[in-house]
């Protein structure tokens, strides 16, 4: 999904005939990042709360660090040979941006990571009723900030409600690791065919309800908008947990399950690759076919077989497997 999203990212900051297809790709793929904090919040709120403190930074915080810093050097580096800048730029330019635009999630998680453990303990030894407490008030500061996005567009001395309420403590990615927890250890064992049928089908309508806001404000503005892109706006966080909430419901047989762990433990590896490989590929001007509809997933596609490819490759090499 990360892949199909900058894949289509590239035809969607000015319009022209491909921009629809490119709002209707990146739409539906705006639950990818959600997903991925969601599932950390799965698998690694209780872990952080029960692992002593050392261990689990060492952990995560160290496993983030090594990806984070080669890949920051190597995209730094070649961002200041480009532009003729002294070699001293890399290191600024690698501790203030995030180098490649894909990689400020590498750098958001080493933020989020460290507040794991707190977070763990507070979600641990607390009762159910609250954690709704938590994720509904999270949910709705988010819808504000959202709304106080779009006012924005139309007027710059519209209110800011969020600082005005002191309300940025609910804005936090932590919550999609919140809401990862809880709705990994609510599902249900009934009827998952329902629950399955049922997030697939929110999760539709949600990524619908995104083109068309984005297509409408979009052509309202005369220029691309993605205010109703943003990871924390109501229709992706619907859109992410429906989806997220169909996975848990879906059962995997055995004869694939090799497939979908061989996947899990090279993903993190494709995510780190692929822009690259994207960025090389929009820079010679290389496309599979005229039909954007067609080339977005295709180019995709190929993204991700190279990306794991040479992700596979990388972790039989003794210290580089360490940044995949």
């Amino acid at each position: 999904m990360v892949i199909l999203l900058h894949a289509a990212a590239g035809y969607w900051y000015e319009f022209s005939p491909r921009w629809n297809a490119a709002n209707f790709y990146d739409s539906f793929t705006r639950s990818c990042v959600p997903l991925f904090m969601m599932m950390s919040g799965a698998l690694l709120t209780r872990k952080a709360a029960s692992e002593p403190l050392p261990v689990f930074l060492k952990k995560r915080v160290c496993r983030i660090l090594c990806p984070l810093l080669f890949w920051s050097f190597l995209s730094s580096a070649a961002y200041i040979i480009v532009k003729g800048k002294p070699f001293l730029h890399i290191a600024i330019k690698m501790i203030t941006t995030s180098g490649f635009y894909h990689l400020w999630y590498l750098y958001a998680l080493v933020g989020l990571y460290p507040l794991l453990p707190i977070v763990g303990k507070w979600y641990c030894n607390t009762d159910r009723s609250c954690l709704k407490f938590y994720i509904y008030v999270w949910v709705a500061v988010c819808a504000v900030m959202s709304a106080q996005d779009i006012l924005n567009l139309f007027s710059s001395k519209a209110a800011n409600i969020i600082s005005l309420y002191n309300l940025s403590e609910f804005t936090s990615y932590i919550g999609y690791f919140v809401l990862g927890a809880y709705l990994f250890e609510s599902k249900s064992q009934r009827s998952k065919r329902k629950i399955c049928f049922a997030g697939i089908l929110t999760f539709i309508i949600s990524g619908a309800l995104i083109v068309g806001c984005t297509y409408f404000l979009s052509h309202y503005l005369n220029e691309p908008s993605g205010v109703f892109y943003n990871y924390r706006s109501p229709l992706v966080i619907i859109s992410s947990a429906s989806l997220f909430t169909a996975l848990l419901s879906c059962t995997i047989s055995d004869k694939y399950k090799f497939i979908v762990t061989f996947l899990s433990d090279n993903s993190f590896g494709i995510y780190c690759i692929h822009a690259f490989i994207l960025f090389i590929m929009a820079k010679i001007k290389f496309m599979f076919c005229e039909n954007i509809w067609l080339n977005i997933p295709i180019t995709a596609i190929f993204v991700f077989c190279i990306s794991l490819i040479l992700t596979v490759i990388m972790r039989k090499i003794p210290y580089l497997h360490k940044a995949v």
